[in-house]
């Protein structure tokens, strides 16, 4: 709970946080600048690098609806920061994953290995998820044993981000680790 009497915890934070946490071990194992601490704000879960400093960014997830948002956060060349929504998630884990999502590929980039999403072939589905268009830059995708799982992306034509809808966070962990430096390789066990 907050200072507020507000249960910040939602139904799968605990487990995101602890990954979120081990990601930020990587980052700190190649000597590079990344993500801060989760900050709980009443229900919005901040999760930033280079706070308070110019120029910081990073995510915020909020609860909406019966799913959570996603939205970046930046604060590059302005005053006040820009919030951007990039996606809503049936759950706190798809949300938790798409986060994970982009600070392991931010770190595979800083490694200077390639990413995943030119590996995974963006343009192709996962074969268990249906997309569904919703506007020119908005697309949902869907679990086809369960379209109550399901992520909106604020993008246009099939992102690689599908995937996360079949994959666990330890299959999520083990893609985005393959090719890091061992030193920089924090699995769950």
């Amino acid at each position: 709970m907050t200072g507020d009497g507000v249960d910040n915890k939602a139904i799968g934070s605990e487990e995101f946080i602890a990954r979120y946490n081990s990601w930020r071990k990587m980052y700190s194992a190649r000597n590079i600048a990344g993500p801060q601490e989760p900050v709980w704000d009443g229900a919005r879960l901040f999760l930033r690098e280079g706070f308070p400093n110019e120029g910081w960014g990073g995510f915020v997830v909020e609860p909406e609806a019966s799913g959570y948002t996603v939205s970046a956060i930046s604060t590059e060349r302005r005053s006040e920061p820009l919030v951007s929504r990039m996606g809503y998630f049936s759950t706190f884990a798809l949300a938790g994953k798409f986060i994970i999502w982009n600070i392991g590929e931010n770190l595979r980039v800083r490694c200077r290995i390639p990413s995943l999403e030119l590996l995974w072939s963006p343009d192709t589905l996962a074969p268990e998820v249906r997309a569904i268009a919703l506007a020119k830059y908005r697309t949902r995708y869907e679990f086809i044993a369960d379209p109550n799982v399901f992520i909106v992306i604020e993008a246009g034509g099939v992102q690689p981000e599908n995937r996360l809808l079949t994959m666990s966070y330890d299959e999520l962990d083990r893609a985005l680790e393959d090719g890091l430096p061992a030193k920089s390789v924090g699995r769950f066990p």
